[in-house]
């Protein structure tokens, strides 16, 4: 068993890439070859990378991917060992949205009923957290009793905080016992049906010996803790493993990586090859990352750390002036003779304003900016919008909230309207209470030609009202019928897919999971988009950065394949608290639910886990920086707070040079 161990940059998948493509050429066969992925990204790029002129099947799965495939595989030997609710041939599984959706209905109701009543977080808040506990629990392999007496230990002599876990683990069992009776499977429980049900099973494990002879496993540090205990299984029953492993990583430590854990159970195991040098990095920047590694940990940093890394340092009294500050130092570079996409700005958390005024600020020079951020809204796609748009205007008896501005660009793309034109229709259909007004009345602000588009497009919501199809009907015709027309590119293609898809899965889990009272599907769907979660993820899409300033958080940035090594990165924000921000919350805290919980938790713990958590972030980010660093930071935040962060005050002690 060999693993690799080195920086990030220092080409450990490439290697795990050569040793896949030497099995196949000395004799073996893609059907004997398991390779396990971190995350779809990643499955994506090794199957484009994996360059064969024949093959069979390509076994590259993420652990959830593969724990999903087996369950399916298998399904009636586990269906047979399930107590709870009838025999079914085959499982719906959820979506994550899907999953916090229902769990939001279940707290809807309990706490109409007087459930958690000290808490502060919405009802959606609670679901998510509820679901967190869920999903933690099960790759930590903890019952759901273990769990509510782990948080419990949380509320101390504190009498509210315990009721709310006692009314949390409620739920957390009602909702587990829901989807066992309705065999409608959670990420939490696909992972428990697989490693309690499956892998404890002898004739199960003998399968998996005749079925693999090798293993590629990426990425050991961003794994959670039951992928590695599979990975120990598959180690013992494949003829040969190779891995890989980078110490500074655990990047997806608030998704549950365990970084300490695979060291210490996997790569101690192993043959070790070390890859010191990192491709994307020079020597200089390697030892500044390591010293400020260090500082952020309380540790002395060695002098060799101090150097002239930073090139620039934008400090502002407000956020505004930081983000054009930036973009005028972003443009400089690009003078200078940097290509746009040598550059990515990365910041705690991107929004719409940073976006926009970076955005506005590059094209005036002509140079693309890409935004790269994992989790953003499908309804933030104009195309996906118009969709849902159009069924709220099928159906404005359902009394679903309507977004104004989302209206307006649904408008302007649906009718080739201008901002103003749009607004003006808009607000004339808003007056009406969604019913669509008559156009003779808005000729003369609309103009002639743009009330006949209108007035066709009135006539087609007016068709399908008295139809009264269902949503995968509608949506279907929506997008024949009028988005179509448009010429919509790729990545509309996809969101329209995706919103198709979505409300497909959702009737499967709807028609199963038990809701009390009268529902309606369609109805439900429109309000758990509007909810603010996405439409089932299950189309990937490599992003278009090519030739582009990136724009993405440091996770993004880091657990990307598709995102390269760049010369030069901007961190926006150092000044603000979000690098240090930790994952505990009201109702959750993965480390209380993770296996490495020395049963304390309090202050200096969290400080702990979050001064970790960075340090290895940087140094991780800087792997990934070939020439130099600029910072960017204002005195106020976005909502007028002083900011006084620590990650800037470590940057200037560790040898902030600026070159300005």
């Amino acid at each position: 068993m060999k693993v690799f161990v080195g920086p990030v940059g220092s080409g450990k998948t490439s290697r795990l890439l050569d040793v896949y493509h030497s099995l196949i050429h000395h004799g073996g066969k893609t059907e004997e070859i398991l390779v396990l992925a971190v995350n779809a990204a990643s499955v994506s790029d090794w199957r484009r990378r994996i360059d064969l002129p024949v093959g069979g099947n390509l076994n590259i799965f993420t652990y959830f991917g593969l724990a999903q495939r087996e369950v399916i595989t298998h399904w009636p030997k586990l269906d047979a060992l399930l107590q709870e609710g009838g025999k079914c041939p085959e499982p719906v599984f959820m979506t994550t949205e899907t999953a916090h959706y229902l769990m939001g209905l279940l707290v809807d109701r309990y706490r109409s009923e007087g459930y958690f009543p000290a808490v502060r977080a919405t009802s959606q808040q609670i679901a998510i957290q509820l679901i967190d506990n869920l999903n933690q629990a099960a790759i930590n392999g903890l019952s759901l009793r273990e769990t509510g007496l782990r948080l419990g230990t949380l509320a101390g002599d504190d009498r509210d905080k315990a009721r709310a876990f006692r009314d949390a683990l409620e739920l957390m069992q009602l909702f587990r016992r829901n989807c066992l009776v309705s065999r409608c499977l959670d990420y939490s429980l696909t992972i428990e049906l697989f490693n309690t049900r499956l892998l404890p099973d002898p004739a199960y494990v003998e399968s998996i010996g005749l079925k693999w002879k090798y293993l590629l496993a990426d990425n050991l540090e961003e794994t959670v803790p039951a992928a590695q205990d599979l990975t120990l299984r598959l180690m013992d029953t494949v003829q040969k493993a190779y891995l890989a492993y980078c110490p500074q990583g655990g990047y997806a430590s608030f998704f549950g990586a365990d970084t300490a854990g695979a060291a210490e159970r996997i790569v101690a195991r192993c043959q070790v090859e070390e890859l010191t040098n990192s491709f994307s990095s020079t020597p200089e920047i390697s030892a500044y990352a390591l010293a400020l590694a260090q500082r952020i940990r309380g540790r002395e940093a060695a002098e060799a750390g101090k150097t002239n890394l930073i090139n620039g340092q934008v400090d502002t009294q407000l956020r505004g002036e930081m983000l054009t500050e930036t973009g005028k130092r972003i443009l400089e570079l690009i003078a200078q003779g940097v290509a746009p996409g040598d550059i990515a700005v990365l910041a705690p958390a991107v929004d719409k304003v940073m976006e926009f005024s970076l955005g506005r600020c590059l094209a005036q020079k002509g140079v693309p900016l890409v935004n790269l951020t994992r989790g953003k809204r499908l309804l933030d796609q104009p195309f996906a919008q118009a969709l849902i748009n159009l069924a709220l205007l099928v159906y404005p008896g359902w009394r679903l909230e309507v977004n104004f501005s989302g209206l307006v660009q649904t408008l302007s793309l649906l009718l080739k309207l201008d901002p103003v034109r749009s607004s003006l229709l808009a607000e004339s259909i808003f007056r009406h209470k969604l019913e669509l007004p008559d156009p003779s009345g808005l000729r003369t602000r609309l103009g002639f030609y743009n009330t006949e588009q209108y007035q066709l497009l009135k006539n087609w919501l007016e068709q399908r009202r008295q139809e009264k199809p269902g949503l995968d009907v509608l949506f279907q015709l929506a997008f024949g019928e009028l988005l179509a027309p448009l010429l919509p590119g790729e990545y509309d293609l996809l969101a329209c897919r995706q919103v198709i898809d979505s409300v497909s899965k959702f009737y499967k889990v709807m028609g199963r999971y038990p809701v009390s009272g009268e529902y309606d599907l369609d109805r439900g769907f429109l309000h758990m988009v509007l909810r603010g979660t996405l439409a089932a993820e299950t189309l990937f899409r490599p992003p278009d950065n090519t030739g582009k300033v990136i724009l993405a958080t440091p996770y993004t940035f880091l657990l990307s394949p598709y995102i390269k090594p760049v010369k030069y990165q901007f961190w926006l924000d150092v000044a603000g608290e979000q690098w240090l921000r930790g994952n505990a919350k009201e109702l959750t805290n993965p480390h209380v639910l993770s296996r490495h919980w020395d049963r304390t938790w309090d202050d200096r713990k969290d400080q702990e886990i979050r001064l970790n958590r960075l340090a290895g972030m940087v140094q991780g980010l800087l792997g990934k920086c070939a020439a130099g660093l600029y910072t960017a930071s204002s005195f106020l935040s976005s909502r007028g707070y002083e900011q006084d962060g620590q990650l800037a005050q470590w940057l200037e002690e560790q040898g902030v040079s600026r070159n300005d």
